[in-house]
């Protein structure tokens, strides 16, 4: 059982997306894609074995701001779950589980009328929230999902 809390350590900005929880935000290797494959992403210049990549790890594609899934891993290539690399654009993995964090939504996000909030809680319930208030909302989520009308980095995810 989880309880509110009042002091957080770690923050990150959250970009909504149905199939990939909210990475914890431990990041352990940003670069550039080498060249272009599907469902991969590929790096020469990297050893992702060596540096711990492993099955179930988050890459985000920093330039479009989508997230996948490490399927497989090999030296200098991710198997990923989903085709996010189009071109060569920056990325970002992640390690560590999301085990449930806040959402932080700013007063002058949450003034704009109309605007929806749906997440996945850590439960697994879909909780649509209309016109939600500023602040820290009080439920442990691991997704907000693409149907929310705040769009990425406008609200913070908070463990």
């Amino acid at each position: 059982m989880s309880a509110f809390t009042l002091i957080y350590t770690r923050a990150a900005e959250v970009y909504p997306n149905d199939n990939v929880n909210i990475p914890f935000p431990n990041a352990v290797k940003s670069g550039t894609v080498s060249s272009v494959g599907a469902f991969l992403l590929i790096d020469n210049t990297v050893d992702f074995v060596a540096l711990g990549i492993k099955v179930g790890d988050t890459v985000f594609n920093a330039n479009t701001q989508l997230y996948a899934l490490v399927s497989g891993v090999t030296p200098t290539q991710l198997n990923i779950s989903l085709d996010i690399f189009l071109t060569t654009d920056d990325y970002v993995i992640y390690q560590g589980v999301n085990n449930g964090c806040y959402i932080y939504i700013p007063t002058n996000v949450a003034l704009v009328p109309g605007q929806i909030l749906q997440v996945e809680t850590i439960g697994g319930d879909n909780v649509y929230i209309f016109e939600p208030p500023a602040g820290v909302f009080p439920l442990q989520v691991k997704k907000v999902l693409t149907s929310t009308t705040f769009i990425g980095g406008q609200l913070l995810a908070m463990w």
